[in-house]
């Protein structure tokens, strides 16, 4: 059917800051905004088939060490490069930025991210980012507050691309910022840390709404284990729980509920 018609040369125009806004409503809160910090490093253990020994995730909750900072952060050893960060990570609601990625026939629930940015950007008054070292290389990048705006940390010339002597050397300086010894972590993150070369460590500080002395403990027991996008996640992958630098017994790793 022939239609007379003249697109505006102007082309889509979109207001950036509202539009992710709307991206980011369902993920205005610790509950929805964590399991996506989860899924997403599950599923990229799942696109790289990742030995099932390995596919471990820490999670850690605490004060940093350098001005006591409350924090949530969670690590895993897949690690992403420059071009990972600057073309996958830092884009909102890019459908291609993953597409095409996937070595296996496994059912991956994490998809572009967009879930785990929103959670940066909305649950953490100080800043948000990823410690990441891949190849050799180091990026730390991120948020500052609300911003949906990522940068480098410090700047792009020390926080982009710089090169480390060892994954585990540098993953030791990230954690220690957190007030975490390497030495305290569980024995099978530390049999990991051995085989791997990379790491990611996705750090928040100052999380929102988020009082009390073992609000941590209710987030794990009380959502975490029950989210439905938690299930293949928990069921695929060993996660242990850390707070004040101490690992937590019976959280090493989180089970789920039995039926």
């Amino acid at each position: 059917m022939d239609i007379e018609f003249e697109k505006d040369d102007r082309g889509v125009r979109v207001h950036k800051v509202g539009v992710i806004a709307q991206l980011c409503s369902p993920y205005r809160s610790h509950e929805q905004g964590l399991p996506e910090w989860c899924k997403n490093a599950a599923a990229e253990y799942a696109r790289r088939n990742a030995a099932t020994e390995h596919r471990v995730l820490t999670l850690f909750f605490g004060s940093r060490s350098l001005d006591g900072l409350p924090y949530i952060a969670l690590l895993d050893h897949g690690g992403m490069t420059v071009q990972d960060v600057e073309e996958r990570f830092a884009d909102w609601g890019n459908p291609e930025a993953y597409r095409g990625e996937a070595e296996t026939d496994e059912v991956i629930e994490g998809g572009h991210g967009n879930g785990g940015k929103c959670y940066m950007t909305q649950m953490f008054e100080h800043s948000s980012y990823v410690h990441t070292v891949k190849a050799g290389r180091c990026c730390r990048y991120g948020f500052v507050g609300d911003d949906p705006h990522p940068g480098y940390f410090p700047d792009k010339a020390h926080g982009r691309g710089v090169p480390v002597s060892g994954a585990k050397e540098e993953l030791g300086r990230a954690l220690e910022e957190l007030g975490v010894k390497l030495s305290g972590l569980p024995e099978p993150v530390l049999a990991t840390i051995a085989e791997s070369n990379g790491f990611t460590l996705v750090a928040g500080i100052k999380p929102k709404n988020f009082g009390g002395k073992d609000t941590w403990r209710k987030l794990v027991s009380d959502t975490l284990i029950h989210h439905p996008q938690m299930v293949i996640t928990t069921q695929t992958n060993q996660i242990y729980v850390m707070s004040n630098g101490r690992a937590v017994a019976d959280m090493c790793p989180i089970r789920l509920p039995e039926i």
